[in-house]
């Protein structure tokens, strides 16, 4: 018989790794080539520094994504716009109404702070 598998995100994942076997759903990660799977390779393997090294990362994009936010709330299309931006500028960012996409502003302030704090997140030649 097998078990329910739970999904969770970054920074969920690692504690949940330690515990079961939960599944991974990428968010934030994405925009840093080969992370999602290294998170997960670490989390199969239940290495413990290895996850929690990994998701200090992660949540230090988190941090620099909220710093730089816009203001009022978002849904997570408008989050997930702005990973794919990083990966190709020329990617819109707007969302159908009602709802209210990432503006250039929060895609200049998000690309400029992860230049400054996490160089090695950015797609190179961006």
């Amino acid at each position: 018989m097998r078990q329910l598998r739970h999904f969770h995100t970054e920074l969920g994942f690692a504690h949940a790794a330690l515990a079961g076997e939960p599944g991974l759903l990428p968010a934030i990660s994405v925009v840093k080539a080969g992370l999602p799977h290294a998170l997960f390779d670490a989390g199969v393997a239940r290495d413990a520094p290895r996850l929690m090294s990994l998701s200090a990362e992660i949540a230090s994009a988190r941090d620099l994504l909220m710093a730089t936010a816009d203001p009022g709330a978002h849904m997570d299309g408008a989050y997930d716009k702005l990973y794919s931006k990083l990966h190709d500028p020329r990617f819109p960012l707007r969302l159908l109404p009602p709802y209210q996409g990432a503006s250039d502003g929060w895609y200049q302030r998000l690309h400029g702070a992860l230049k400054e704090s996490l160089p090695q997140w950015l797609p190179t030649g961006f």
